[in-house]
């Protein structure tokens, strides 16, 4: 008996797997969703100017129709990463400001030479594959002009010249940079101004002399060093107290008598009396700076009639 039902169960066991093998291979065949997606592309522009970066693009499907609202990321090697979404016409901008793009310049100390790969990416949605752009971003140093210059080139002791200079990148002016002024044994160091000037006052205590003002400009992560060279010359401050007189009304010569001094002190050289630019008498200053002599007149072209007296 008991035989005779472990047969009948293993025939129905044979039964129903026969009838659903017999399904599976002419019954109907139920089709899995494909999901078939287009493909995206990317342009990529940059632009560098002294003191930021833009990167620039636009996303497009296979149709060459602009995507709009699609996450893009940039990525820079050893510097970090900035997200943004395209607008309406697919396009999308990074910018990066000056504290960012100074952070960025020290990126090449990580990288062999100057070039640093810049890598946009988008990781595409449920309609568009992911896309990519990537570009080499130049970091060589900017050239910069440091112009100088000396008002006014020739001073007096009491007044000493003012030195400007002005740190340009071709018609820009650079602001925020160090520059330094080396004159006469001492050195001065100011900042750029917005206009890219720095303005210094020569030393106060300089001698009569000669003078050279070396400016420099030592350069930075992101810019060539730049010096330039300017002279400028001290004198005194000279002082003539000269007074004329007649010797006689009916006479044809002048007592003059004077003094002479620098910057305040006695100055002792020699003096010429000029008349109508005729020079008539060669005089010498003592160590008190005093002077005195007769200028005989009886030589001149006119006698009579008033006179310019002229040291």
């Amino acid at each position: 008996m008991k035989r005779q039902f472990r047969s009948a169960t293993l025939r129905a066991l044979m039964r129903f797997a026969l009838t659903a093998l017999l399904l599976l291979i002419t019954g109907p065949i139920a089709a899995l969703p494909v999901r078939v997606m287009s493909r995206s592309t990317m342009d990529m522009q940059l632009n560098r100017t002294w003191n930021q970066l833009q990167v620039r693009g636009q996303l497009r499907d296979d149709n060459t129709e602009a995507v709009p609202g699609a996450q893009i990321n940039l990525s820079i090697p050893k510097w970090g990463q900035l997200n943004t979404q395209t607008d309406q016409r697919g396009r999308f901008e990074f910018s990066l400001n000056e504290q960012q793009f100074d952070e960025l310049m020290k990126v090449r100390e990580h990288h062999r030479g100057v070039r640093v790969p810049l890598q946009l990416s988008f990781a595409g949605d449920h309609r568009l594959g992911p896309s990519s752009a990537k570009q080499m971003l130049d970091l060589s140093k900017e050239f910069l002009q440091l112009h100088a210059a000396i008002s006014p080139p020739r001073s007096n002791v009491s007044s000493p010249p003012r030195i400007l200079a002005v740190l340009r990148h071709g018609a820009d002016p650079v602001p925020g940079q160090s520059v330094s002024i080396r004159v006469a044994g001492s050195t001065m160091k100011d900042t750029t101004d917005r206009n890219g000037r720095v303005v210094f006052q020569s030393p106060s205590d300089q001698s009569p002399g000669v003078y050279q003002a070396h400016i420099k400009f030592d350069g930075s992560a992101r810019y060539n060093a730049a010096e330039s060279t300017r002279q400028y010359t001290i004198e005194r401050h000279t002082v003539i107290l000269l007074s004329v007189a007649k010797t006689h009304p009916d006479q044809l010569s002048i007592q003059v008598q004077g003094q002479l001094k620098g910057d305040a002190l006695p100055l002792a050289g020699p003096v010429a009396i000029t008349i109508h630019n005729n020079e008539y008498l060669l005089l010498e200053a003592d160590k008190q700076g005093h002077f005195e002599g007769l200028v005989d007149l009886t030589k001149a072209a006119v006698r009579w009639g008033p006179r310019q007296v002229e040291l």
